[in-house]
């Protein structure tokens, strides 16, 4: 996600805002404005991913970057400049955050000894995601509109919110399987162990009763 988006982005930014009719100096302060914007929203994004579930931070980050991207899709010349720079600036944060979030929840779930491993597939998936962001990104501007990148990132955000709150069900769904049986303690050195089991302690008193009644 953050190869295909943020790549993408510093990549057909510059000629999004030239096609919206922007000249260079307000190009620059924009891009300008995403690398800032990447800078100063990571912290509090990555406070806040260390206090709740990373997945419950991927999915805010992506209905973030949902909801800016369809808010970019308006814009035109006659938009405020500043309000465009606080769009780029927000966008920028939020899709700098996914890849560090994503690591620290990729993390989260593997063996130490795994650490390097994973970081190296993650860094390889990331590049894929980035050789291919800055040429859809930039085919769907010049065949489409200046706003179609941002329909495009819509698109994929959306898909990937919809993914993570499937595995979020299915963890939930996990949980209560595993929940279903009570865990209890047996010490192991004893022969009535065994009397002592629900199951068999049921079973035991049914063939006592059926002996009392013969």
């Amino acid at each position: 996600m953050n190869g295909l988006i943020l790549t993408g982005f510093f990549t057909v930014g510059p000629l999004f805002g030239v096609q919206i009719g922007f000249d260079q100096r307000h190009v620059v302060l924009l891009m300008a404005c995403v690398s800032l914007g990447g800078l100063f929203l990571q912290w509090p994004i990555g406070y806040i991913s260390d206090k709740v579930d990373r997945l419950y931070a991927l999915i805010g980050l992506s209905v973030g970057v949902v909801a800016v991207a369809a808010a970019l899709m308006t814009v035109d010349r006659h938009t405020p400049f500043v309000l465009i720079g606080i769009l780029f600036s927000v966008f920028g944060g939020l899709a700098e955050s996914l890849y560090a979030v994503g690591v620290a929840h990729a993390n989260d779930r593997a063996d130490k000894t795994d650490y390097v491993a994973l970081s190296s597939t993650l860094l390889f998936i990331w590049a894929l995601g980035a050789a291919i962001g800055p040429t859809t990104g930039t085919y769907a501007i010049q065949l489409i509109s200046p706003s179609a990148f941002f329909g495009y990132v819509v698109a994929l955000t959306a898909g990937f919110t919809l993914f993570a709150l499937w595995r979020l069900y299915r963890r939930r769904v996990d949980r209560v399987v595993e929940e279903r049986e009570e865990f209890l303690t047996y010490p192991q050195t004893s022969p009535q162990i065994y009397s002592w089991l629900p199951y068999h302690r049921d079973t035991a008193e049914s063939a006592k009763d059926k002996e009392n009644e013969s």
